[in-house]
């Protein structure tokens, strides 16, 4: 649509243009003029888009890192008898499955979300 706009423009000013020392604007110098700027928002946005993937990559990826080590601490502080979960007896396996399934989740949002699949057509 905004190209449109831009051809249009260029050539009412082409056809308006009386004669003098300046040169008509080209129309294909126009279109040019157009894809460049384009292209120069295309870079951009997907700059942003790289920037943003990678910034919910480290953020996610910290995420499991903490779910990852309170797993680990959990279970070796009830290993060694320091957290006692006598009157709890399905609480730890709880605590295990639930953070399990978020991990399982966060891998879901990775893959389907961070890194889409491409269609090749």
């Amino acid at each position: 649509m905004e190209k449109s706009k831009i051809k249009y423009a260029d050539l009412l000013k082409i056809l308006t243009q009386t004669k003098t020392s300046e040169k008509p604007l080209s129309l294909d110098r126009a279109y040019f003029d157009a894809d460049e700027e384009k292209k120069k928002i295309d870079n951009q946005g997907l700059k942003d888009f790289y920037f943003l993937r990678k910034f919910w990559s480290w953020v996610v990826a910290i995420f499991v890192g903490i779910s990852l080590i309170f797993q680990i601490c959990l279970i070796i502080l009830t290993g060694l008898k320091i957290l006692k979960f006598e009157g709890y007896n399905n609480l730890l396996a709880l605590i295990t499955g639930e953070n399990f399934i978020q991990i399982l989740g966060l891998g879901y949002i990775i893959v389907n979300f961070l890194y889409p699949k491409i269609d090749n057509k």
